[in-house]
């Protein structure tokens, strides 16, 4: 797997990040005034806002290329504290309006000069998007609201954010035409089910912590042609197991350029073993 980025990608980067005069003043409006970035890792893209100053805060929104999800992470003086670690139902809201219902949970391992971060997973795409067309974030949760936060000038940098996703698909194999407006993504349901749970026993690991996520070159008939680990997994024939099985198979609708016609497509699976238990009276 290529790890070099994007062209369009880097220069998106090094124009967003390029500060503007009010950025360079030293007064404490200047630091509280929100920063945004994108930060590019093979297989990742991670969007920050942040401010500094007196009301120091962070939002992080991470994402596996091609997996289609997305992870929050909120910090800051105006992030509401959460009694107890245990998972609770949470709202994005965008505008006022619900783009989202998710499951959120704080953890208090220091992070990014933080010591509370609070934590939204497995966020849509369509989501996201509404995000980055609106006005304003609140995050609420069962407990009570958690978090409102501003999305004013985060234009480019969710620009940028696509732009970093997009480049590493293409880099992958997947036909640029499904980026431009118009065109869509390869759809795939249930794609962290789509390895049988018995295909499980037969992989073999050294024990160690691994990244399980795979990338799958899908034609223009939904069928995946090519399949590789994104990562690597040394030590294991995970990336043999799930492989031989996916290739070859229709898995998905594939993606399609802006008139319609179907073009290759790249998708990242994260393969999960469903773990079952005998329950004994």
């Amino acid at each position: 797997m290529k790890s070099a980025f994007g062209a369009r990608a880097t220069a998106a980067i090094a124009v967003l990040l390029m500060p503007p005069s009010a950025m360079a003043q030293t007064s404490a409006s200047a630091d509280q005034r929100p920063k945004w970035a994108v930060q590019i890792a093979p297989g990742e893209c991670t969007l920050l806002r942040t401010t500094g100053g007196s009301e120091p805060s962070l939002l992080r929104l991470k994402t596996k290329v091609g997996t289609e999800r997305y992870w929050l992470a909120l910090a800051g003086t105006g992030v509401r504290a959460v009694s107890g670690m245990m998972p609770e139902h949470v709202e994005l809201r965008v505008d006022g309006k619900v783009a989202a219902r998710r499951f959120g949970s704080q953890s208090n391992q220091s992070e990014s000069g933080f010591n509370r971060l609070y934590h939204v997973s497995g966020i849509a795409r369509e989501a996201i998007d509404a995000v980055a067309a609106g006005e304003a974030l609140e995050v609420r949760a069962s407990s009570g609201k958690v978090a409102t936060i501003s999305m004013a000038g985060g234009a480019k940098a969710f620009a940028a954010f696509r732009t970093c996703e997009a480049d590493q698909l293409i880099e992958w194999g997947a036909d640029p035409a499904q980026f431009e407006p118009g065109g869509s993504a390869p759809v795939i349901k249930d794609r962290d089910r789509l390895i049988p749970q018995e295909l499980f026993r037969q992989i073999k690991t050294s024990g160690r912590s691994i990244q399980p996520e795979h990338n799958l070159i899908l034609s223009t008939e939904g069928v995946v042609e090519k399949c590789a680990a994104t990562y690597g997994i040394p030590g294991s024939n995970m990336e043999q197991v799930v492989c031989t099985y996916l290739t070859g198979r229709k898995i998905g609708e594939p993606a399609r350029d802006p008139a319609g016609k179907a073009v290759r497509g790249v998708v990242t699976v994260q393969p999960a073993q469903i773990v079952t238990a005998a329950v004994r009276n």
